[in-house]
């Protein structure tokens, strides 16, 4: 806020005034024809009169009430028709200094040759100035004010007029700027970005000054604000940008609500204060993958191959409890499962190399829903993964040789979907992605690009993108897995044959979470590709290769852990499971050489990487990767002849068997076991399956 003082002469101190203006008295025209020399209203024709305003501008240290952000003020005389005066309106600059308690004077300024009206029709001069953001005086005005000067014969000086300059604001909003929406989730330990902004009566931005904006919660025990320099703030912040940080809330949705308010327009306006102020409201839930049995592809986070609930079908049958056509001719991706029974699982047209779609059904095989982005999602052989707020994330890949990331979740009444956000990325994305604690997803992908990226589940902003090996990187094709405290993610590379014959063999990559840096590299040499993810437990992580190799590999060091790798002799397409105990590891083979039919299922010591137990030979191969009982009592695993098995894992023994009569197409899906003890898998002919004791 800015005030003015008119005086005769300009006082050598104005406590509070930030614009004195001083006027000198009116000078006696020379005869009777001088005219109208400006001015025009009807007082003109009575008086040939001119005269002088004398204007001096003040500028008011930081402490009074004048928009802080301001850079200069305009001031413009105008008559009673509207025209300005000869040489108005004037630009008068911020002082360089106003350091001081004292105001400090910018200019002063004369408005000559003015008519003044008579005794009872006096001319009157209206006064305006408005303060600026900007030196030239451009911008959207942050204050002005105005004020009516009469001019006649009798009254020649006007000593005693002041008037204040108003704020324009109009309005407050809260803005994030981190892309996403009041309302959205928030999860532990995540943060969000606030910015103020202040408008006036026609939505034009107000430039304010950072100091005058404070912050609040209205909620306790949730979170904080935090300073630019990442220190804690408590209850309340001064600026106009300000950063809220989640704490943990349970598994129970939590809303906060945060106020701000412009305090330098609310203190100098105290009638009108929710002009200044306002709230928004941010709801604070855990993000990581959901609570349910199998939330992922191969249940968790480490890619372990088993739940958390449900032990399966453990007799010595398994019957169908139903089958739903996915309207698609391919299936490679597994079945994740929602906290509410819900199934969904991907599928695309290989004829077409399109028609890609998420599918959303209920327990009793009915389709909820189908997604597919109007009809432009290409091929998806990941799998979906599911997060504690509902969103469901996958990735697919096209003709272009780019990929997307896909976010989806139910609607309010759980009878269609709501698009949250797609991600395009440089290169396809093959794998299922991996989702830690705090919302944030891990993808790989293949093609040309390459590369890990870390992706804001909420939005799908990149935190950051890296390509592993600038002279040894092959393509990232399956399913990254996360240490138990999230600080690493572990990601294969899948090796390649190049153009002269050389082989580039498979890359184990352990990768710090918050930089994206890699913390070491294991190679399998000259020999290896791979399509096995990466599975992480008891301080090791194991992978297989197609030239049959399964290694152990120690977490934290990135050195082989075995003596050797376990030879299987044949492709390890099979992401191993881990015993719930650690103790031992499962996978199957893919024995494509005709005639030998040597496909098994093997359980390996995971200390030692030697054999425990190998299956009988199978007819046909396994692409699919085991899942068990959380009870570690059984293994489940599609096969390419057709067959689902249940394998009692102290024998390695089929305990029982279900065709699904799929005219040898078989299973490159990997099965999902179910809280209920329902097991439900892919066919590769595109029907999902769900089976029951």
């Amino acid at each position: 806020m800015t005030r003015f003082v008119f005086l005769r002469t300009v006082p050598r101190a104005l406590c509070a005034s930030a614009i004195a203006l001083s006027l000198v008295v009116p000078l006696t025209g020379c005869g009777g024809g001088l005219g109208r020399p400006f001015g025009g209203g009807t007082s003109a024709l009575a008086s040939r009169k001119v005269g002088e305003i004398g204007i001096t501008v003040q500028w008011p240290a930081r402490t009074r009430l004048i928009p802080d952000a301001s850079n200069s003020i305009v001031v413009n005389i105008k008559d009673s028709l509207g025209r300005s005066a000869p040489g108005f309106p004037k630009t008068l600059v911020r002082p360089a200094d106003i350091s001081g308690t004292s105001p400090v004077t910018v200019a002063t300024t004369t408005a000559t040759n003015l008519e003044v009206g008579i005794p009872g029709t006096p001319e009157n001069y209206t006064i305006t100035a408005s303060a600026f953001p900007t030196a030239a005086g451009t911008g959207v005005v942050q204050s002005t004010g105005s004020t009516v000067v009469p001019l006649d014969t009798d009254n020649p000086v006007n000593s005693g007029v002041a008037f204040t300059l108003g704020t324009t604001i109009r309005t407050v909003e809260i803005g994030i700027t981190d892309g996403s929406t009041s309302g959205q989730n928030l999860g532990k330990n995540r943060t969000r970005a606030f910015v103020a902004t202040a408008k006036d009566a026609t939505g034009a931005i107000v430039l304010t000054t950072a100091s005058k904006w404070k912050w609040e919660i209205l909620a306790s025990g949730i979170g904080n604000f935090r300073n630019p320099d990442n220190s804690s703030a408590g209850a309340t912040y001064l600026g106009n940008g300000s950063t809220y940080v989640a704490g943990d809330p349970g598994s129970t949705p939590t809303s906060v609500t945060i106020r701000v308010t412009e305090t330098e327009s609310s203190v100098s306006d105290p009638a009108n204060p929710a002009q200044y102020t306002t709230t928004a409201t941010v709801n604070i839930v855990p993000l990581g993958l959901a609570l349910s049995a199998w939330p992922r592809f191969h249940g968790t986070k480490q890619n372990l191959g088993v739940g958390a609930t449900g032990t399966g079908i453990l007799g010595a049958s398994a019957t169908q409890a139903w089958k739903t056509a996915l309207g698609n001719n391919v299936v490679f991706s597994s079945p994740t499962l929602g906290v509410d029974g819900s199934i969904y699982i991907c599928s695309y047209n290989e004829s077409t190399g399109a028609g890609g779609a998420l599918t959303a059904l209920n327990p009793d095989g009915t389709i909820r829903w189908v997604y597919n982005n109007s009809n432009t999602i290409g091929r998806i052989e990941s799998s979906p993964v599911i997060s504690q707020d509902g969103t469901i994330y996958f990735g697919s890949y096209g003709a272009s040789g780019t990929g997307n990331v896909y976010a989806v979740k139910n609607n309010a009444t759980n009878t269609g979907f709501t698009p949250v956000w797609v991600k395009q990325l440089s290169g396809p994305v093959y794998g299922t992605p991996a989702l830690d604690s705090n919302g944030y997803l891990y993808v790989g992908t293949g093609g040309t690009d390459r590369k890990l990226y870390k992706l804001d589940s909420l939005n799908g902003n990149l935190s950051w993108s890296m390509a592993p090996s600038a002279s040894t990187n092959t393509e990232l094709q399956t399913s990254p897995a996360l240490s138990a405290d999230e600080s690493t993610l572990y990601a294969v590379s899948s090796g390649e044959t190049l153009g002269s014959g050389t082989l580039v063999g498979a890359n184990l990559y352990a990768v710090n979470t918050i930089t994206g840096a890699v913390t070491w590299t294991f190679s399998t040499g000259d020999k290896s590709v791979t399509a096995s993810s990466p599975v992480v437990s008891g301080g090791r992580v194991f992978f297989g290769t197609l030239d049959g190799f399964l290694y152990g590999v120690n977490a934290a060091t990135g050195l082989a852990d075995w003596a050797q790798p376990f030879d299987a002799q044949a492709q390890i397409y099979s992401t191993v499971a881990v015993s719930p105990d650690g103790a031992t590891l499962y996978f199957a083979t893919f024995d494509n050489i005709s005639g030998l039919d040597e496909s098994k299922i093997f359980a390996v010591n995971t200390v030692t990487g030697t054999q425990v137990w190998a299956s009988s030979n199978f007819a046909q191969g396994f692409t699919s990767s085991p899942a068990l009982s959380n009870d570690g009592t059984r293994l489940y695993i599609g096969c390419y002849d057709g067959n689902v098995y249940g394998v009692n894992t102290a024998t390695g023994g089929v305990a029982w068997t279900f065709s699904s009569g799929a005219g040898g197409l078989g299973f490159d899906s990997s099965p999902a076991v179910a809280s209920n003890n329902m097991l439900y898998i892919g066919g590769f002919e595109g029907n999902l399956y769900a089976l029951q004791p």
